[in-house]
């Protein structure tokens, strides 16, 4: 870079205020004409994982999301994200991705707990409402964030308040049917619901899934599932194994928020006695099952606006409304979770066949087939089964895969696939055919 640290000759690099697994963040000086024109915040992604090939990908949808904010005539929404000025590739070499944006000068909500360890029941509501308003517009416009998680929040203090803004959409995406391919993969694994963690794409009732998660941390002071969690790379040799050991570990038993916690829910005519129905949102929200989570961020705000004007909320959950049938597929998702986690093999891979025969050329119900086969012969790995006995059930998995590959068109669907083929082929130890899948272009 000339200057040392001259970003396309227009930002000059300052201190790092983060870093992540896709990039690093600094304060930067925006350079006009030689002068100084204002300082932002800059993101500069590792060259090994966003690099020129598919940085214009993995922007695309946020553009879209950008150009909508752009258009947002309700500036009270719109103060809730974080805005963006430019984005683009660097000329160096190798060539990285870039994201120009405003520097929020409270820092982020990862910092706050860090300084106080945690918040009350009422500063946490506080917050929630702030940033479910946030996720229910980019919900309703079909957009989901995909990488929730207090790094991305940021707090703007000033005038007596504390303002929230999400931001840091570079997983951002759009988002089409509660089980299909249309919505990105990836997100951090500590926040992430167990279908994300399955590799299905993100969905709104995921990004719900990930606000519950940020609300236990911030009431608690601690996220239940740190231990793993870093960043989840679908690019990573270690996907599949990062995976399952955060299932094995840290998905049961599910999250509960009792109203016993909260000393200031004890007293029935006490000042803060509305917030207790509060407790009964958050569970909702961080419900396993996608028919007993809220489906989107909008009936968990309307819910949340419900207890600010002391009113009871409905609690609402089902499918998004003109996305799917009755009998959903966000439905026939939850029962396949309930079927493998009973180890009822049979029926959930009944279910899986269904959903694979009803959308062929969907990557979801080929997914759910292979998902099926590993998670017996992980089961029988378990109980010291032959090691050729197991990997009969892996290479069984292989089959649905391949099917699927077979009826999908679009790049996409594909690409999920061909992710968890290549995977299979590892653990079986097929490198040869790992390494000839990962080449595949879609």
């Amino acid at each position: 870079m000339t200057d040392s640290n001259l970003i396309e000759g227009r930002y000059r690099l300052g201190v790092e205020l983060g870093a992540g697994a896709f990039g690093s963040v600094y304060k930067a000086t925006q350079v006009v004409l030689g002068h100084d024109m204002r300082d932002l915040a800059l993101k500069l992604f590792h060259g090994s994982a966003v690099n020129e090939s598919n940085v214009r990908q993995m922007m695309t949808d946020a553009l879209a999301i950008l150009a909508l904010m752009d258009r947002l005539p309700d500036w009270e929404i719109r103060q809730h994200f974080v805005t963006v000025y430019d984005l683009g590739v660097t000329n160096e070499n190798p060539r990285r991705g870039f994201v120009a944006m405003e520097l929020v000068r409270g820092g982020s909500l990862e910092g706050r707990l860090k300084d106080f360890g945690k918040f009350s029941l009422a500063g946490t509501f506080h917050y929630m409402l702030q940033l479910t308003r946030a996720l229910a517009f980019m919900h309703d416009e079909g957009f989901v964030h995909s990488d929730l998680k207090p790094a991305n929040v940021f707090v703007f203090r000033g005038r007596g308040r504390e303002l929230l803004k999400v931001g840091d959409f570079g997983l951002a995406g759009r988002f089409v049917s509660p089980l299909g391919g249309d919505g990105p993969a990836g997100g951090t694994m500590s926040y992430l619901p167990s279908e994300a963690l399955m590799g299905l794409p993100t969905t709104p009732a995921g990004d719900v899934f990930s606000l519950g998660v940020i609300a236990y941390e911030l009431l608690t002071g601690s996220n239940p599932y740190s231990r793993v969690g870093h960043t989840l790379d679908r690019e990573s040799p270690t996907f599949q194994q990062d995976s399952d050991r955060m299932q094995l570990q840290s998905r049961h038993p599910a999250l509960t928020l009792r109203k016993e916690m909260f000393p200031e829910l004890a007293d029935p005519n006490g000042e803060l006695a509305y917030l207790t129905p509060f407790v009964d949102v958050l569970n909702r929200m961080l419900a396993e099952s996608l028919a007993d989570r809220y489906a989107s961020a909008r009936p968990a705000y309307d819910d949340l606006e419900r207890i600010a004007a002391k009113e009871k909320p409905i609690l609402r959950t089902g499918p998004i409304a003109g996305t799917v049938s009755k009998d959903s597929t966000a439905d026939s998702l939850a029962r396949f979770e309930g079927h493998l986690s009973r180890k009822e093999w049979e029926e959930a891979r009944a279910l899986a066949k269904e959903l694979a025969k009803q959308t062929p050329a969907r990557a979801s119900g080929h997914l759910l087939l292979a998902r099926v086969e590993v998670a017996v012969a992980k089961n029988l790995e378990s109980k010291g089964s032959p090691p050729t006995v197991v990997q009969k059930y892996l290479r069984q998995a292989i089959v649905p895969l391949q099917r699927g590959l077979a009826a999908c068109d679009a790049s996409a669907e594909k690409r999920q696939l061909g992710d968890e083929l290549s995977n299979l082929y590892t653990r079986l130890g097929d490198h040869d055919l790992a390494d000839v899948q990962r080449r595949q272009k879609y």
